[in-house]
């Protein structure tokens, strides 16, 4: 019985040799990306979605609500973009398109940007780990392709500085040296 399950682990793992790095980048945006997609969707879903889950989210909003109808676009436009991701993965050779790294750049900007505003208009507490967790995300995802990865993280990191320097007046050591990080 012990030979049995020894043989069935030597097969199943030997399936798993790629010819070369471009095969094993194809499997793993196969792993990785419906990940991706499922926890910019997700995050996308909860903001949209806040009216439903916290109630009289936007009446405890005092400053800038004008923006709200703009922030509820956009998180429709990150479910989309995501699903356009996923498709094009799946759908073309599996690998990172140059439509796909603008679609992943388009992603990022819009997330940048909602980050900016929780943060820094709103102060709403959940902001900062919401930038952390599409970073670590991003970071699992995509470590492999390199430009992939900067391309989704470069400008959620320069946001977090952004609104750190905006919040406190001045760059506070303690964060620059976690930001270095």
């Amino acid at each position: 019985m012990g030979q049995d399950s020894d043989d069935r682990r030597r097969t199943s793992s030997a399936g798993r040799v790629w010819q070369d790095h471009k095969d094993m980048v194809r499997q793993a945006l196969r792993v990785s990306i419906p990940w991706f997609t499922f926890v910019n969707i997700s995050f996308a879903l909860i903001i949209l979605f806040r009216h439903i889950l916290i109630s009289d989210f936007d009446k405890s909003i005092s400053a800038q609500t004008g923006i709200l109808p703009l922030i509820d676009d956009i998180m429709g436009s990150i479910i989309v973009f995501s699903f356009l991701i996923l498709l094009f993965i799946y759908r073309l050779p599996t690998r990172f398109t140059p439509l796909c790294l603008v679609m992943l750049l388009i992603l990022s900007l819009m997330w940048s940007y909602c980050s900016y505003c929780f943060i820094v208009w709103w102060q709403l507490p959940f902001a900062w780990p919401l930038s952390v967790i599409l970073m670590l995300t991003a970071l699992a995802a995509l470590y492999y392709h390199l430009l992939a990865l900067l391309l989704f993280i470069v400008p959620l990191w320069l946001t977090a500085l952004l609104a750190s320097v905006q919040l406190n007046q001045y760059v506070n050591i303690r964060f620059l040296l976690v930001w270095l990080t």
